[in-house]
């Protein structure tokens, strides 16, 4: 009876095994198991709650999809509009709808890219702020390697050598596995223990019971780049000035009427948890008389608004605070086009 019952869960263990190695390698079986609710979707809740599984912080992102977004009240069939940014301002986030341009597209092309030389061309160069200060500092430091080891040789000429791709499959593993009713009742109940009796919110997270929001521990670190409050170095600051004056320049000759810079504050910088602590002087550093962009800057439009801006357990602001940032981007847009026809 025993070994009947051992074999038993072997077979099931077997089968089991195989039904999630099907799911994970196969696409069409991967996504029948998602819609099927099976397993959570737990970054529905924000790209942080993974990290924390705190049920009190559990928000349902959808429900920010209820809240209008900004609209232009006229089109502008003269002007075009390009986005150079990140994940704050991809598609589903700023589309044509919510510009006043004629025609809008995320992303250009400065090798192949054609611009309309009948129209006029505005590029809008959108990043937060702690990836331009890592991407900058991670270019320099790429362009003052002299040499490159084997395996970097090997890694340039194949970025993806994972033929089998089993990074991939091995993340999605871990999804069925750990994204499941059942087990995200279990990571819950844990995290409010550890939370509740031990104060430990996570290893990539704070969390703050006074803000309620969730941050990315990352960006309160003074001690790390990605973090508002670490000092930027004289140096530095003529990274910044020179990386954006160099963007300009090259964008400029390749046809844009105009180009904007606009850095996207971080949570942190707006919703602060410990009001004594010193930022540092990025948005300073951006006043400079030799940066030759133009700045469209959001952070004081997002601190005095009168509405939650930023998603509780995610590291991107919530409609609210796009609605900030495009009601800017359409003044700006809308006040030089009227100065350039008068």
């Amino acid at each position: 009876m025993k070994k009947i019952l051992l074999y038993t869960l072997l077979l099931f263990m077997l089968i089991a095994s195989v039904i999630l190695y099907r799911a994970a390698t196969d696409e069409t079986m991967f996504v029948k198991v998602e819609e099927s609710g099976l397993v959570s979707d737990m970054y529905r809740y924000g790209d942080l709650y993974t990290n924390t599984n705190l049920p009190e912080y559990k928000v349902e992102s959808a429900l920010d999809t209820l809240i209008p977004k900004f609209r232009p009240e006229e089109k502008d069939t003269q002007l075009n509009v390009y986005i150079l940014g990140d994940s704050y301002t991809q598609a589903g986030r700023v589309d044509a709808a919510n510009l006043r341009s004629g025609f809008y597209q995320y992303g250009f092309d400065k090798y192949h890219g054609k611009l309309d030389s009948s129209k006029h061309n505005v590029l809008i160069f959108e990043k937060t702020e702690r990836y331009l200060r890592v991407n900058i500092q991670d270019e320099l430091k790429l362009k003052r390697k002299q040499a490159q080891s084997k395996l970097n040789e090997f890694l340039s000429r194949n970025p993806d050598p994972d033929i089998y791709n089993t990074i991939r499959i091995n993340e999605r593993l871990q999804y069925l596995v750990s994204n499941n009713a059942f087990a995200s009742f279990l990571k819950e109940s844990k995290a409010r223990f550890n939370f509740s009796c031990l104060k430990f919110s996570g290893n990539n997270v704070i969390v703050s019971p006074e803000t309620h929001y969730v941050y990315l521990a990352e960006t309160l670190d003074s001690s790390n780049s990605c973090s508002p409050y670490h000092q930027i170095p004289t140096q530095e600051e003529n990274d910044i000035i020179d990386y954006l004056n160099a963007m300009y320049d090259e964008y400029k000759a390749i046809g844009f009427d105009e180009i904007y810079f606009s850095p996207i504050p971080e949570k942190i910088r707006i919703y602060p948890i410990d009001t004594s602590l010193p930022f540092n002087h990025f948005y300073s550093i951006l006043q400079s008389p030799r940066l030759k962009m133009s700045l469209i800057n959001c952070t004081d439009g997002l601190k005095h608004s009168s509405e939650k801006v930023f998603m509780t357990c995610d590291t991107h602001w919530n409609t609210h605070g796009i609605n900030v940032w495009l009601k800017m981007v359409d003044d700006v847009l809308k006040s030089n086009r009227i100065h350039i026809k008068n």
